[in-house]
């Protein structure tokens, strides 16, 4: 294979080649019209004479072995072999006798004639104890004439670029010869003309203001080649690792992103590919600003927000300002705790630092209402399965409710023919309650534990406790502790009997019975309900079920079952909370 080195120029290529009678790892470098021989040969001692022999291209028709076995003169006179050589219409670029050194080690300079013309460069070698001369490598150069005029080509106007490279793709290829990646730019005109064009406006850009030298013109095509590769191909990742070191050092290998999840470090990779970057200080900062937004995102404890936004952490140059609001708020624990947890609703929803500074500005106005909305139009949790997020943060019931403004729901499966459609769009315009997407409920999907009790606490305007948690399952300054302990200090729940809560557990409907019992004051007033399955109710359960029944929360099914094992679903969650909301408050069921 013939090597790609610019001869005549200040670029520098490693030629690497073997044969088998000298050492397996010859090399030949080519720089500024100098050849570096570094090779040892094999089986020969110091002191040994070798003739060097360098010679242009030869015609393709006749093979280094025509050339090594007849054509190069065999005797061991310089002059003879000079002659011989003349006589046989071969250019000699270089020859000379030289000693090896200790080991056989060959060491040599050898300064090439300007004149020399494009094309490629072979070195041989015969010395004592081979037979023939024995080629030692190739290299392809570029002569100075044609460097010049390619030169003069990408130092004129954006427009002679198109033709310039699709001649040298045709024809010398000057610039592969000089070790540019000109084989990437060649797969691109064809199927992708407008990747194509932005390589030669990038190309044309970079172009410095002195213009380009040789050295200059292949550095910054190469580099052109991966901002291309970037913008172009599909595992940006991939791009990213191969031309960090040598252009961008984006930290694609700290522990920050590499503990993403998959969906999230997608997200980065998506905005840095579709900003379009060819400025490596850009790129970084691009990178950074979306892995900053996913870490905030997928904070999931009040710890986790406070150690991001921290004066002193990592990434303390992003929250300025909201360390400067949340100073000037002026809050006390409790209200902090309420602050964090407001943020927590709605983190996993920003995807610019503006919406960061707007969700902590929401929470600290949420302290003068009793209902503030949820934020960025989604759930706030990330825990469980379909789950119905948001729920409303509270202060203590001293504040005054705000009216309710109803507005129609955006969900496709709740028409307004479904069961359950005035219970979703009450809990909807109450902002208690969000979709699993933008479009979709998921009425019949099952509610977890947590989400349940947190949006009872809510519907309740429970004061939020500061508690610690007392649960073996639920982890101090996670976003659901609040509540829960909230729920457990006053008496509604009481976790699953071995000293954990059941985080991520569905909830049963005749679980949700008997925390909703221990809301209700008192006897429930109304006709007592008879269940065909009440044999299946719990023992502990059966008053609860009663009391809820009579009180008219819940009902049976069209065949007169409770179903009491059932996983309570999204739309029931929706029915039992809007029908308790209503108790609660005296308005009539």
């Amino acid at each position: 294979m013939k090597r790609k080195i610019l001869v005549f120029t200040l670029i520098m290529a490693l030629c690497c080649g073997s044969f088998s009678a000298v050492a397996a790892e010859p090399a030949v470098a080519a720089t500024a019209g100098t050849v570096v021989i570094d090779t040892t040969l094999s089986g020969v001692g110091a002191g040994v004479p070798v003739m060097v022999l360098i010679l242009p291209e030869i015609n393709d028709a006749v093979t280094d072995e025509d050339i090594t076995l007849s054509r190069l003169p065999q005797g061991t006179s310089a002059a003879t072999i000079i002659s011989t050589l003349k006589s046989n219409d071969l250019k000699v670029e270089y020859f000379d006798v030289v000693l090896t050194g200790a080991g056989g080690t060959l060491d040599l300079t050898c300064k090439m004639k300007p004149s020399l013309s494009t094309g490629s460069v072979h070195v041989y070698l015969k010395y004592l104890g081979v037979n023939n001369w024995v080629k030692l490598d190739e290299f392809e150069h570029v002569g100075q004439n044609d460097i010049d005029n390619l030169l003069l080509v990408f130092n004129g106007s954006a427009s002679g670029y198109e033709a310039a490279l699709a001649t040298d793709i045709s024809g010398n290829r000057l610039l592969e010869k000089s070790s540019a990646d000109l084989n990437y730019y060649a797969s691109l005109p064809s199927p992708k003309p407008a990747m194509a064009a932005a390589f030669r406006e990038l190309l044309f850009n970079k172009r410095p203001a002195a213009g380009f030298d040789m050295l200059s013109l292949v550095a910054t095509f190469n580099e052109t080649c991966a901002w291309i590769k970037l913008r172009e191909q599909a595992d940006t990742l991939g791009i990213l690792n191969q031309y960090n070191q040598t252009y961008w050092n984006v930290p694609t290998d700290d522990l920050d992103f590499t503990s993403l999840a998959g969906e999230e470090q997608g997200k980065i990779l998506t905005a840095v590919k579709t900003g379009n970057h060819s400025d490596a200080t850009n790129l970084l900062n691009a990178f950074n600003n979306e892995l900053v937004l996913a870490l905030f995102r997928t904070a999931s404890t009040r710890e986790d927000v406070d150690a991001l936004i921290a004066p002193d952490g990592t990434y303390q140059a992003y929250f300025t300002e909201v360390r400067t609001m949340l100073a000037n708020a002026a809050l006390n624990e409790y209200q902090k705790l309420l602050v964090y947890n407001y943020v927590l609703d709605g983190n996993e929803y920003c995807t610019d630092f503006a919406a960061v500074q707007r969700l902590f500005s929401d929470g600290i106005a949420s302290l003068t209402v009793s209902a503030p909305p949820v934020y960025g139009g989604g759930g706030g949790t990330s825990v469980g399965s379909n789950p119905i997020g948001g729920g409303i943060v509270t202060l203590p019931p001293a504040q005054e409710s705000q009216p309710v403004q109803t507005k129609e729901i955006p969900f496709n499966d709740v028409a307004k023919e479904h069961w359950a459609y005035a219970y979703v769009k009450q809990l909807y315009s109450e902002k208690i309650i969000n979709g699993t997407s933008e479009t979709e409920f998921s009425p019949s999907n099952s509610i977890k534990r947590q989400d349940f009790v947190k949006i009872l606490v809510g519907i309740l305007n429970m004061e939020l406790s500061l508690n610690d948690s007392t649960f073996t399952d639920l982890s101090v300054g996670c976003y659901y502790e609040p509540y829960i302990m909230t729920a457990a200090e006053n008496g509604l729940i009481s976790g699953v009997g071995d000293g954990s809560f059941g985080m991520n557990a569905d909830i049963t409907r005749e679980d949700v019975a008997v925390i909703i019992s221990r809301v209700l004051e008192g006897e429930s007033e109304g006709e007592a309900k008879e269940f065909s399955d009440a044999a299946n109710i719990a023992d502990y359960a059966k008053d609860a079920v009663q009391k809820v029944a009579t009180a008219g929360i819940f009902s049976g099914d069209d065949e007169g079952n409770f179903n009491p094992k059932a996983n309570l679903s999204r739309a029931e969650a929706c029915a039992v909370l809007c029908r308790l909301a209503n108790t609660v408050k005296g308005v009539s069921k």
